[in-house]
């Protein structure tokens, strides 16, 4: 009887890990039921509290989580991703048929998994004495907070699985503005575990109640106390997508650029004079700031007159500030420069966050400095850098009235990516404009209300929008990421308190069978 009873537990925890993994990933923005976000983890959880200190109980969170990250990795890394685009030998190898999916798939996500399931994720307190509704609910979302902060900030695949970009274009992503991004994910996993609890322990659940219904009431009360900042100045902005990837060398646009005869200069030329009628047509919009996206020159603008002279004579022509990013490849590194309308050309503004992994380099980083245009501060941002809510954050200390996103995506990250730039307008009451080669162009109005999008379908075109500039002042500007370490702290900390409370049990249990072995030789 008891071996059926366990093999049951067993099977009711991988169904229930089944069906949390299943429902976060449909609150992905991928899919985007982010409502669903706000009780996927029930399953699991309830599973986890129910069967507490089992090895079914441990297992299920971290082979949960694992099936979600499963969901949105095997789709989103298909074969020849990488084909022509990110080096013969990339600094860490793990690419087979131009993709990662395999070792990604097979290797990285059950690896994951398993260091999880052994450091106890995400009640770490287990094996340590606390109150049941603390170790139960409170530390894991914690341990959830602390893990997409860690993710979001450091880590090159944190793009999938973050639980607080369910919540872009929801009231939820509002949260954004009290703590940052992590504070939408120690809610989320909060009201999940919450629930969980009181469904399993039922009167012994109101404490976990109690304390959410609490924090509920303070983050509205909060949330009200912010409100929205007055601005007086208005931008009619554009984001250009021109509809293709720059390793498609099979476009008569992209031969310069083919290994066997490569001019940087020429292709750079080339592509200037193709983005030129989107930029014309978003000038006849209205548009007075005009958005390329990522790596649109690969030519020196600082070295190169004939790059200096395409990109001054198109401001000029149609009176415009261009935001143009570049990459040279000879130093690998990126920059943004910003043509005026006067054609002059701002000082660069580097990329923030590199993609070492793709032997990508830093050397030209310098703290990010917003480059005034017409009397508006406009801060860039490149790539990745969208990623990490506090590199915006360091563009609006520093005065930005505006950020851009220059991005080069494929269509299964465009809508995870979109999505940091929407939750960054939250945070910061920004307005953001967000430029891609192919995918989710988008311009976010401060408070991160989409003003104007191209949509996911890869196509040629603009997105232009009429918005108001300036930023505001919510308390995540003021306090930064304190949220996200205090979660990493409160998370380390418990893991340490429950290690050592673990092994002080076992010197315990050592020194008793030592002295029942000892009073057996005495006999």
């Amino acid at each position: 009887m008891g071996c059926l009873r366990t093999r049951a537990t067993i099977a009711l925890a991988i169904a229930a890990a089944l069906a949390s993994g299943a429902l976060l990933f449909a609150a992905t923005p991928y899919v985007g039921a982010g409502t669903l976000a706000w009780f996927a983890l029930v399953p699991a959880a309830a599973v986890a509290i129910r069967h507490w200190g089992t090895r079914a109980g441990r297992v299920v969170i971290p082979l949960g989580y694992t099936v979600y990250l499963e969901l949105m990795f095997i789709p989103a890394l298909p074969f020849g991703l990488t084909k022509d685009q990110w080096g013969d030998d990339p600094v860490v190898p793990i690419l087979i048929g131009d993709s990662p999916v395999l070792i990604t798939a097979i290797v990285i996500v059950p690896l994951v998994g398993l260091v999880l399931y052994l450091l106890h994720f995400p009640f770490f307190a287990s094996r340590a004495r606390l109150a049941p509704w603390i170790a139960m609910v409170a530390i894991p979302s914690l341990a959830f907070a602390a893990l997409d902060f860690l993710r979001a900030s450091f880590d090159p695949s944190g793009l999938w699985g973050p639980l607080f970009l369910s919540q872009e274009g929801t009231a939820g992503a509002r949260l954004a503005e009290l703590g940052g991004p992590a504070l939408i994910s120690l809610a989320i996993a909060f009201a999940n575990f919450s629930l969980a609890y009181v469904l399993v322990r039922r009167r012994r659940g109101v404490p976990a109640l109690a304390a959410a219904t609490a924090c509920a009431l303070i983050a509205t009360i909060g949330l009200a106390i912010s409100g929205a900042s007055e601005r007086s100045r208005t931008l009619t902005v554009a984001a250009v997508q021109p509809g293709y990837d720059t390793a498609q060398y099979e476009l008569p646009l992209l031969a310069n650029f083919l290994s066997a005869n490569r001019n940087d200069e020429l292709g750079t030329l080339d592509l200037i004079a193709d983005l030129t009628p989107l930029t014309e047509e978003a000038a006849a919009a209205g548009a007075t700031l005009v958005v390329w996206p990522e790596a649109t020159a690969w030519a020196d603008p600082f070295t190169s007159e004939k790059t200096q002279q395409a990109l001054s004579d198109l401001a000029t022509r149609t009176n415009s500030a261009i935001v143009v990013p570049y990459f040279l490849r000879a130093r690998s590194y990126g920059a943004t420069v910003i043509v005026n309308a006067d054609g002059e050309i701002s000082r660069a503004q580097p990329k923030q966050r590199t993609m070492w992994f793709l032997g990508e380099k830093n050397d030209n980083r310098v703290a990010a400095q917003p480059v005034n245009v017409s009397g508006v501060a406009v801060g860039t941002m490149l790539g990745v850098d969208s990623q990490n809510a506090s590199i915006a954050r360091d563009l609006v200390k520093a005065g930005a009235d505006i950020i851009t996103s220059s991005t080069h995506d494929w269509e299964q990250a465009a809508p995870q990516h979109a999505a940091f730039s929407g939750i960054a307008a939250t945070a910061l009451d920004v307005p953001i404009v967000r430029a891609d080669w192919r995918n989710v162009s988008a311009i976010f109005h401060a408070g991160g209300e989409v003003a104007a999008s191209t949509g996911r379908p890869t196509k040629r075109g603009i997105a232009v929008a009429e918005i108001e500039v300036g930023a505001g002042s919510t308390p995540y500007r003021t306090v930064g990421d304190i949220v996200g370490w205090i979660a990493v702290a409160a998370a380390g900390a418990t893991l340490l308190f429950g290690a050592l409370a673990h092994a002080r049990t076992r010197e315990r249990a050592e020194a008793v069978d030592s002295d029942g072995d000892g009073d057996g030789d005495a006999l």
